[in-house]
């Protein structure tokens, strides 16, 4: 309440006013408001106040004077103080309209507003290592599910502990989600893991390092979908960074599937996707329905993948017997994987779609008489040299994206890429980073082979005027010189030569290997031969002699050779090869 004149009036006699008022108020009778339905109540607070800092803009609520308000800010909390009006407070000064006043002493004052506390995340810590001390089981893992979804909602603030405690958590219910309705599932548990994805790049890349937390969050993602419980024929779950799908099958009447998801861009928040689509359905029910809103539908489809009816037939009776489902998931980006990554593996491609998966839970599905498909809408259209890629995490390698049994079925540019392949497992699309990759290498290309070519006939040239206008054998200076162009020669036409396309078997390929790393050797030990000689010739009065050109060749030409000789016998000639890794 406001008034225009400041008086000196009691707490009792301002109450009386204001019923008086209320009372005789000709408007709360006409709208039929009667004296007992009103209450005043005899509150002092601070009003309803904004303030903005660095941290960004906050909107504190009404508070009782002498107490602390407090408002989320960004990991934790922020709060303010509501103290009691005095007339010796800063805020009383003169300057301000008295017009406009609250009347005193029945407001309070807002104190400055407390930040200390936004990025404190000993909170975190601390609830997570009481989750993790307790004994879940399916009588609480409704109650802790909740627990843990509510302090993922943090989870950009999140440390590195915090990532490996909240994993350890979620193993312990991953393995209970078969005996708990499935909706504790796909609305506690799977939301967590979406949250956890948030986390920023950098800190996953810490917490996969310390305890392979990336890699064991993927692997819970794949089986959830084959823990959760199907108590109707399909579930099906998408959240802005993953979805998940199952499906009931009966391997004798199988007879396709199909499982797509789409993102789109939130308007209020640019970079934020959020779920569109997302269905998993009969093979048939996709292709051969008439319904031209389905067929929209399946066009506008960021992602999908469809299962051949022959999907099943190859599996033995003992396998074929303990099918009872197939699962699907999808992910907006390669985030997690990307951090499994060995972080020394050259990372010169990217991700350019969804991540989609499908599986037959404890089968390998491999070698197919008819291959998966899989369809991918470009996230960056103008991408070049496009693969189809799955996630290789085989045995004595580190995992990553192999193209090997993939391949473009059908391709419309810039728009959408069809993948076929032989194999159940994660899917997506690679690209070049760099959109003009191909033209700078090829310019790059060009203009190396003729910056040796030029070097190879000037080395040439070189030799041929000592051969020819003097005899190179009667000065130290003119040996050392020609076998310093010779090896820089043969440098560089084994360079012209060797690094073609053309040279692409693998004998080949360690073979050009080999000579370069030789014959850079002997010109690096043949220029420290010439910068020795100058030396000599300068500072030390030295008359050459035969057996010192002896012992130089045997240095120059010998070490290289003793250098590659050994390489090639260790790891059976393959230091000399690159298996390219993704």
């Amino acid at each position: 309440m406001y008034c225009s004149v400041l008086n000196k009036i009691s707490k009792d006699q301002l109450r009386r006013n204001i019923s008086r008022i209320f009372t005789q108020s000709q408007a709360l009778h006409d709208i039929e408001v009667q004296q007992g339905h009103m209450k005043l109540i005899d509150e002092m607070v601070c009003d309803e106040n904004t303030t903005s800092t660095n941290n960004g803009t906050f909107s504190w609520p009404m508070t009782k004077i002498g107490t602390t308000a407090e408002i989320p800010c960004h990991a934790y909390v922020a709060t303010r103080y509501c103290s009691p009006r005095t007339m010796g407070h800063p805020e009383m000064a003169s300057s301000q309209n008295m017009s406009s006043q609250k009347c005193s002493p029945f407001t309070g004052i807002w104190q400055e507003p407390d930040m200390s506390q936004c990025y404190n995340t000993e909170w975190i810590t601390r609830r997570l290592k009481d989750i993790a001390r307790k004994n879940i089981d399916k009588g609480n893992i409704n109650n802790i599910s909740k627990e843990i979804l509510d302090i993922s909602q943090k989870s950009v603030y999140f440390k590195e502990e915090h990532i490996v405690l909240t994993v350890e958590i979620l193993e312990k219910m991953v393995p209970l989600i078969s005996k708990v309705y499935a909706n504790i599932t796909v609305s506690n548990v799977l939301r967590c893991i979406n949250n956890l994805i948030n986390i920023p790049e950098e800190v996953l890349a810490g917490a996969e390092e310390e305890k392979r937390s990336a890699n064991r969050l993927l692997d819970l993602i794949q089986e959830i979908p084959e823990k959760i419980p199907l108590e109707e024929q399909q579930v099906t779950a998408i959240y802005s960074n993953l979805g998940i799908g199952v499906s009931k099958v009966n391997p004798d009447t199988f007879d396709g599937l199909f499982y797509g998801v789409s993102y789109g861009t939130n308007d209020a928040k640019e970079k934020t996707m959020v779920p569109k689509v997302l269905m998993i359905t009969l093979l048939l029910t996709i292709y051969d329905s008439p319904n031209p809103d389905q067929q929209e539908a399946d066009a506008k489809l960021m992602a999908s993948i469809s299962l051949p009816r022959s999907l099943l037939k190859h599996l033995k009776d003992e396998e074929r017997s303990s099918v009872s489902r197939i699962t699907f998931f999808s992910m907006r980006d390669d985030k997690l994987y990307r951090v499994t990554q060995n972080s020394s593996t050259k990372q010169n491609a990217r991700i350019n779609s969804h991540v989609l998966a499908a599986s037959v839970p404890d089968i390998p599905m491999g070698n197919l008489n008819e291959p998966v498909n899989i369809s991918f809408n470009l996230i960056h259209q103008n991408a070049r040299n496009l693969q189809c890629v799955y996630w290789d995490e085989s045995p004595g390698l580190n995992p990553h994206w192999s193209p090997i049994g993939c391949h473009i079925s059908r391709h419309e540019p810039g728009k959408e890429v069809v993948c076929s392949c032989d194999y159940l497992t994660s899917f997506a699309l690679l690209a070049d980073i760099y959109q003009n990759e191909g033209e700078t290498e090829n310019a790059f290309s060009i203009t190396s082979n003729i910056g040796s070519g030029i070097s190879l006939a000037f080395l040439i040239l070189t030799i041929i005027i000592h051969v020819c206008f003097r005899n190179p054998w009667d000065l130290m200076s003119s040996k050392v010189l020609v076998s310093l162009c010779s090896s820089l020669a043969v440098t560089n036409f084994i360079f012209l030569v060797g690094m073609q396309s053309y040279v692409q078997t693998m004998a080949g390929c360690k073979a050009v290997a080999a000579l370069l790393h030789y014959f850079l050797l002997t010109s690096v030990m043949w220029m420290t031969v010439e910068a020795f000689h100058v030396y000599l010739s300068v500072v030390v009065v030295f008359k050459t002699c035969q057996t010192c050109f002896m012992k130089s060749s045997i240095f120059s030409w010998g070490i290289p050779a003793v250098i590659v000789i050994i390489t090639l016998a260790i790891n059976s000639t393959d230091n000399y090869i690159k298996i390219a890794e993704v």
